[in-house]
């Protein structure tokens, strides 16, 4: 909440908006690495892009589902894997510290110190971020004294790590279950671990939360209600926010 200069709190309706996506939690749920229109570098040449594709935001998100980043000179796409980069030249397979895509790696390692142990385990290789749920807020990004500083959607906070299956679930949940019955109960027999009351939990969240949005983030947020949900091989439902996932169907009665 905004203050004064006296310190009193103002109602956050008197700050101003962009009209951007900022401020809000989403999941990486696809990416690859590519070009896109209007985005060069000082010579007029195509850049080569780091392009993420974010997934189950809140309503802020509006139409914007992806954040791009540059990945400096000397590399060139993978012609048989777009989630792949190699060099064009002879140097090692690194990024220049400059660059957003070096800047975004650098932020996620501050933030989850197991983000280089995912998935590919290569900087330059996208599966290491698919399936990760991050808070994201806008930026102003200095480049140096010659560069003139602009914002960039950042993430600001690690939120959870979903895995590759669960975040592709979560983004095509509706199309990966045409043939379920629009009422049917999503399947939620726990395994041995999830514990005996994870599902009584998770219908009084339901049912207290507004919003799907806000229902996620509070499981998310309970570390052991998350781990239950993930081991009772639920979270496809929890993060589906149409009539068939869990929190619509548990606010039905």
């Amino acid at each position: 909440m905004p203050v004064d200069a006296q310190g009193r709190t103002i109602d956050e309706s008197f700050e101003p908006t962009t009209g951007l996506a900022d401020d809000f939690d989403a999941t990486i749920v696809d990416a690859q690495f590519g070009t896109l229109e209007g985005y060069t570098d000082q010579q007029g040449n195509p850049q080569i892009l780091a392009i993420l594709r974010l997934g189950d935001a809140s309503d802020d998100l509006g139409e914007f589902d992806r954040v791009s980043f540059s990945v400096g000179r000397g590399w060139k796409q993978d012609l048989k894997n777009p989630r792949l980069l190699v060099r064009d030249d002879d140097r090692p397979p690194k990024f220049n510290k400059n660059s957003m895509y070096y800047r975004l790696l650098e932020r996620g390692m501050q933030l989850y110190p197991d983000l280089p142990f995912r998935a590919s385990g290569k900087a330059y290789n996208l599966d290491l971020w698919i399936g990760t749920r991050w808070h994201w807020r806008r930026e102003k990004i200095e480049f140096g004294p010659k560069i003139e500083a602009r914002e960039h959607l950042m993430p600001t906070a690690f939120v959870a790590d979903l895995g590759t299956a669960a975040a592709k679930a979560g983004s095509t949940s509706a199309a990966a279950t045409p043939n379920a019955a629009p009422n049917s109960a999503p399947n939620t027999t726990p395994s041995a671990e999830a514990g005996d009351n994870y599902l009584l939990e998770l219908q009084a969240l339901a049912i207290q939360c507004d919003t799907h949005q806000e229902f996620l983030s509070s499981v998310l947020k309970n570390k052991s209600l998350a781990s239950a949900v993930k081991q009772a091989g639920i979270l496809a439902s929890i993060m589906d926010k149409s009539e068939r996932g869990f929190w619509a169907l548990a606010r039905q009665g």
